[in-house]
């Protein structure tokens, strides 16, 4: 999982390709600055083209093909930079990750990131606090945008079952730890959560 509290970066055709499904203990923003890109967000695959953004949460499985000629800014986030925000989504599922940003909030996003942070920020480095107000400004318009448009649903699902597992382990990764454990620990039936688990990671637990 990501440990710093933000980065942002802009990736193009020829950037790492993010093909491989991850996940992360962060919220992401996935916003395109030009041309069209493919993200898949648990089981759902959105084509997205300029000024679509989608809006990602912690440990939801996604993964992201840029097109060639195009750009998109990845923006990674702690929850600890929208707290309120955060609040009002504790517990609820959005039906779609994909959101519409007004031209206005879209165009402000994409020139203040360019501004305070360039084409890429991230690792170790810290934001300064004045710089740090901005970002938290920032990131709200865009969730309260998002916030305004999705509709919530009942949590469920293997895409939720996934979410499940991964915030588990990123719990008890110190742990020897079993995909039974994750079962019994959830209240799963092991064989279920078994064949979840090779479809949506394309992997073995161990």
């Amino acid at each position: 999982t990501n440990a710093s509290e933000f980065s942002t970066h802009v990736y193009d055709y020829n950037a790492w390709d993010f093909n491989a499904p991850h996940f992360h203990k962060n919220i992401e923003i996935l916003t395109v600055v030009e041309g069209r890109c493919r993200c898949v967000v648990g089981e759902q695959t959105y084509d997205l083209q300029e000024g679509e953004a989608v809006y990602i949460m912690p440990f939801q499985v996604h993964s992201l093909h840029v097109d060639e000629g195009s750009a998109v800014r990845c923006v990674n986030f702690s929850e600890n930079l929208v707290l309120t925000l955060s609040k009002e989504m504790e517990g609820r599922k959005a039906g779609t990750a994909l959101f519409y940003p007004s031209a206005e909030a879209q165009r402000f996003f994409l020139a203040q990131m360019n501004e305070l942070f360039g084409m890429h920020f991230g690792g170790s480095r810290q934001v300064e606090p004045l710089k740090r107000m901005k970002l938290k400004g920032l990131l709200y318009t865009m969730g309260s945008e998002f916030l305004e448009q999705a509709e919530f649903l009942p949590a469920g699902g293997s895409n939720a079952i996934a979410m499940d597992i991964v915030q588990y382990l990123s719990e008890q990764y110190k742990n020897d730890v079993s995909l039974r454990d994750i079962a019994t620990a959830k209240g799963y039936n092991y064989q279920y959560l078994s064949r979840v688990f090779n479809k949506l990671f394309g992997v073995n637990f161990k």
